[in-house]
């Protein structure tokens, strides 16, 4: 039994040493993404790894309001894939990033709509293309708080 118990420990410790952070290599002050190309953002396929992350969202009438919150994350998280039969969609998003690095990206019909950087308050429209859109948060080392609105 005590054998069994040492083999899991050990398996534990190993699988957890092998996921690791990315670095913030451009500085603390330094918010912009350094790892992650356009391309790499739209195909995807980003291994991302979350500690410590809390999510809600509400949708009331025309309107979603939503939180997200991470005290680290390196790589890629859907935060919304949203779809409208409007002509604009509204976005209100209130995005910070405390330490590391961090982008917040639409995306649509395989191209990027839009890029929001860091530390920024923004409120504009999209005309919609009547497709999906995903709102997708990519960071390094990021500790991050989101607050949105998106009225479609």
């Amino acid at each position: 039994m005590k054998k069994i118990l040492c083999l899991l420990l050990v398996l534990l410790s190993v699988m957890l040493s092998s996921c690791s952070q990315i670095e913030d290599t451009n500085g603390p002050d330094d918010y912009s993404i350094v790892t992650f190309t356009d391309e790499d953002i739209l195909k995807g396929a980003i291994n991302t790894i979350t500690v410590g992350s809390f999510r809600s969202s509400s949708f009331i009438g025309d309107e979603m309001k939503g939180t997200y919150k991470v005290s680290k994350l390196s790589g890629m998280v859907e935060i919304e894939k949203i779809s409208s039969d409007r002509s604009n969609i509204n976005f209100d998003i209130d995005f910070t990033c405390e330490s590391g690095n961090a982008m917040l990206v639409i995306v649509s019909k395989g191209r990027i709509v839009k890029k929001i950087e860091a530390n920024e308050k923004v409120n504009f429209d999209i005309t919609n293309s009547n497709d999906y859109y995903n709102l997708l948060l990519v960071g390094e080392s990021a500790k991050v708080s989101l607050k949105y609105k998106i009225k479609y």
